[in-house]
C-alpha cells in the first residue's frame, strides 16, 4: 500500500528519540555522517557503529537531516572512547544557512533542573562541542525548549492515560497540552525544513479563528510562534545553547551533578 509513497530521498527521513533513545539517535546520525576513514581518526576512538561503505544510510543522513530529541539523557554521550565523535557538531551545522535549525530538543522541567545533564545536552547541540564554553545566543543554532511543569514521562501518552497519577506521583501538569506543544514544535520544524505535514488546528494553536494565517476556518498554514523565543506561549520556555550561565534561564534550578535518572524517579521528578 505504501510502495513508492514514502519520501526516502537523501536527508528526508526525520530521526527522533526519547531519553536514552535521543542520545542514541544523536550518536547514530553523527556516526554515519562522520564515519571513520582509514586515516584521520585517532587510535583512541572506539566507534560504537560504523556503517557499511555500501549502506544507503551514508547518502540518507545529510546536513538537511531533521533531528528531534525528546528529553535527551545526554550523559552517556560523555565517553572518552568516543571523544573524537563527541567533539564533532551535529550534521545540521554543516549547512551554509540556518545552521542547526533542523534540530529540535524538548526537555522536561525535571531534566532542565538536572544541571549535569543540561550541560551535556547543550554541548551536544552546540556548533562547537569541543569547546568547553559556548557562547551561542538565544535564537541561534538548534532549537531547545522545555514545557513548565513537565516530567520525563510527559513526552509520552502516560500522563494522558493516567492524569491523576501523573499529577500526584511526579508533579506533572496538563499532560495533554504538553504533548500538543511537543507536536506543534515537531511539525513546525519539519514544515520549515520543507517536509509536507498536516496543518495545525486552531485548537492546538490556542487561537481564535481571527488570528494566524488560515487556509480553512479550523486550521493554520504555519505555526511560527511555537519556535519563537519571546515567551508568547504560556509555559513554553526557550533556552539558549550558551554555557555561560544557566541560572538565569527558566525557573530556579538545582545544580547538583550527582542527580541521576534513578534518583530523579525516586524524588518524583520524572
Amino acid at each position: 500500500m505504501l510502495s513508492g509513497k514514502l519520501d526516502l530521498e537523501p536527508g528526508r527521513v526525520t530521526w527522533m528519540g526519547h531519553s536514552f533513545g535521543a542520545a542514541s539517535v544523536c550518536q547514530f546520525v553523527k556516526s554515519v555522517f562522520y564515519r571513520p576513514l582509514e586515516s584521520g581518526t585517532p587510535r583512541s576512538y572506539s566507534p560504537i557503529y560504523v556503517p557499511s561503505s555500501e549502506s544507503s544510510l551514508i547518502s540518507q543522513i545529510t546536513s538537511s537531516t531533521i533531528l528531534v530529541l525528546l528529553d535527551p539523557w545526554a550523559l552517556p554521550l560523555v565517553n572518552p572512547k568516543t571523544q573524537w565523535l563527541n567533539d564533532k557538531p551535529l550534521p545540521a551545522y554543516a549547512k551554509r544557512h540556518d545552521q542547526g535549525r533542523n534540530v529540535l530538543a524538548v526537555l522536561s522541567e525535571a531534566f532542565f533542573k538536572w544541571n549535569a545533564n543540561l550541560v551535556a545536552v547543550k554541548r551536544a547541540l552546540s556548533e562547537a562541542p569541543s569547546e568547553e564554553r559556548h557562547n551561542q545566543k538565544l535564537g541561534t543554532g538548534a532549537y531547545i525548549f522545555y514545557p513548565a511543569k513537565a516530567a520525563h514521562l510527559s513526552q509520552s501518552d502516560f500522563g494522558i492515560l493516567f492524569p491523576r497519577l501523573t499529577r500526584l506521583a511526579v508533579k506533572a501538569e496538563e499532560p495533554e497540552r504538553i504533548v500538543r506543544l511537543n507536536i506543534r514544535a515537531i511539525l513546525e520544524v519539519m514544515r520549515s525544513n520543507g517536509v509536507r505535514v498536516a496543518n495545525t488546528s486552531l485548537e492546538d494553536l490556542e487561537l481564535s479563528a481571527s488570528n494566524g494565517v488560515m487556509n480553512e476556518s479550523t486550521e493554520a498554514l504555519h505555526d511560527e510562534a511555537i519556535l519563537m523565543a519571546d515567551g508568547s506561549i504560556r509555559g513554553w520556555i526557550s533556552l539558549s545553547l550558551g554555557q555561560e550561565d544557566h541560572s538565569q534561564e527558566g525557573v530556579d534550578k538545582e545544580t547538583s551533578a550527582a542527580v541521576n535518572p534513578e534518583e530523579a524517579a525516586v524524588e518524583g521528578k520524572m
